[in-house]
């Protein structure tokens, strides 16, 4: 129990932190599609099934910038905790997309996560 705990605190503060993010950049870049690609959560086995075959694919990271900078494609960012994981899932999403002419990246929390996406849109 304390294992679920911990994954659900854990969570709930990368969506804490990812919606700090998300509001971040709308408020200083309003011209710049930023958007949430849900691929986690707890889900029935029926709802796993069905998204599955809408097209969710385990390890896509949770957001992406869809804007051309830097010689890049986009920007595709994992939010995780400071302690938090990269699922061997996530490695090779993360390395098929950047082999693919994107950057995806992970940011610790929303704070590096904005000077992240802050440098990929200004060129720095």
């Amino acid at each position: 129990m304390v294992g679920i705990d911990l994954k659900r605190k854990r969570q709930s503060i990368e969506h804490k932190e990812q919606v700090r993010l998300v509001q971040r950049v709308r408020a200083f870049y309003p011209d710049v599609l930023i958007a949430a690609i849900p691929n986690g959560g707890d889900r029935t086995a029926s709802e796993r099934v069905r998204l599955h075959g809408e097209g969710v694919l385990a390890g896509m990271p949770d957001l992406c910038v869809l804007k051309r900078c830097k010689g890049f494609g986009g920007l595709f960012v994992e939010m995780k905790t400071k302690v938090g994981v990269v699922s061997k899932e996530q490695g090779c999403i993360a390395k098929q997309l950047n082999s693919e002419g994107y950057l995806c990246v992970i940011a610790r929390s929303a704070d590096e996560g904005f000077k992240i996406i802050e440098g990929y849109l200004d060129g720095t």
